[in-house]
């Protein structure tokens, strides 16, 4: 397995860290121009996807400690050093424990930005 794959799939969980935060600060900045009223309340839907970001941004976090123990597993074959039985699976390319953070990852992150998206529609 080359070490390159899980070096770019981390570059982009730090990409959506990097866009969940944005939309966080942008939103919570802005929020008197979002809201409608003068109490400055958000919408219900805005509030789903600062929930949604913030566990976006979880499950990044996860995602790359997640890859990063690959990255590790492959230096460790490459060099010859000791791997455990878990480490000799993710240095040959089995991607198991990266799968679910990665998927939630995703899917957490799209959600946000619809939630995000019906908050200025529905406001």
């Amino acid at each position: 397995m080359n070490i390159e794959g899980p070096k770019a799939e981390a570059e982009t969980a730090k990409q959506i860290i990097t866009l969940s935060t944005g939309a966080l600060a942008f939103t919570v900045t802005f929020l008197e121009k979002i809201s409608s009223s003068s109490a400055v309340l958000a919408p219900n839907t805005l509030y789903v996807s600062w929930l949604l970001f913030g566990l976006t941004i979880a499950l990044a976090l996860w995602y790359l400690v997640a890859q990063n123990g690959t990255i590790d597993a492959v230096a460790r074959k490459e060099n010859g050093w000791e791997m455990s039985e878990d480490q000799e699976l993710a240095a040959n390319g089995d991607q198991g424990h990266a799968k679910l953070p990665g998927m939630l990852m995703y899917v957490s992150f799209f959600c946000a930005v619809i939630a995000l998206i019906a908050s200025g529609i529905y406001r």
